[in-house]
């Protein structure tokens, strides 16, 4: 299941329980064919948390973006910026 609205994270939870937050700090890594991209790959994981988080982080180096990954706590956080911010 995915929860968001235009300017909200993205929620993914997970059939296994899992419980992912995908951020975006600014426009450029939301807006247009990037938010598509990244809904794109989020449709097409099948795994847990981990699988999701790779999937992420990678589209956002394929995008030229930089991912930050908090796995510290439950849920882990995904935060997607530009490369420049």
């Amino acid at each position: 299941m995915i929860s968001t609205s235009e300017r909200s994270p993205i929620e993914l939870h997970l059939a296994d329980g899992g419980h992912v937050i995908v951020a975006f700090a600014d426009p450029a890594a939301r807006d247009g064919e990037i938010g598509d991209a990244f809904v794109a790959a989020i449709l097409q994981v099948d795994g847990g948390e981990r699988d999701v988080e790779r999937a992420i982080c990678h589209e956002a180096a394929d995008l030229g973006l930089h991912c930050a990954v908090s796995t510290s706590r439950h849920p882990t956080v995904l935060v997607i910026a530009d490369q420049a911010n």
